[in-house]
């Protein structure tokens, strides 16, 4: 089965990891139009099923991806352009990002499927780059472009 960014971003790994608990023991439903848009139904085995609200899910994806960012080789490849090799795999990967003033681009799956589900993609070579930069968020350097306050970009070029 292939794993989309709704699976991804509400399902039972997700679920496991805010809630601690083993995936395994977890089933989680997102349907819309069921339970609503805003809300993940997760039944972890033996309790009473509860709702989350999709908004823990989301902040956790960004922080989990944010992580998974940490320890991958970035390097730059001339203005707004760099390199993110994952040295952690027993096969490295390498992917090419391009900075504009909405965000970071990048050529891995995981960033244009998130980017043509949901029309913006952070993945972790993204994350990787923001901290190389020095940035704490995408929206911080999304504020940088429109302020011109980052000396390495340029904000009128998009």
């Amino acid at each position: 089965m292939k794993t989309t960014i709704l699976n991804q971003r509400y399902g039972k790994a997700a679920a496991g990891r805010i809630l601690g608990v083993s995936p395994k023991n977890i089933e989680v439903r997102f349907d819309d139009v069921q339970y609503g848009p805003k809300v993940v139904w997760v039944h972890v085995k033996g309790d009473r099923p509860t709702f989350l609200s999709r908004s823990v899910f989301d902040r956790h994806f960004h922080e989990w991806r944010w992580e998974q960012g940490k320890g991958l080789d970035v390097q730059s490849n001339g203005k707004n352009s760099w390199i993110v090799v994952n040295v952690q795999r027993r096969t490295p990967s390498m992917y090419l990002l391009e900075g504009r003033s909405d965000m970071l681009y990048c050529t891995c799956e995981d960033f244009n499927q998130q980017l043509e589900q949901h029309g913006i993609g952070r993945c972790k070579h993204g994350c990787a780059v923001l901290q190389s930069l020095g940035f704490g968020s995408l929206n911080d350097y999304r504020k940088s472009w429109r302020n011109g306050t980052y000396p390495g970009l340029r904000p009128n070029a998009a």
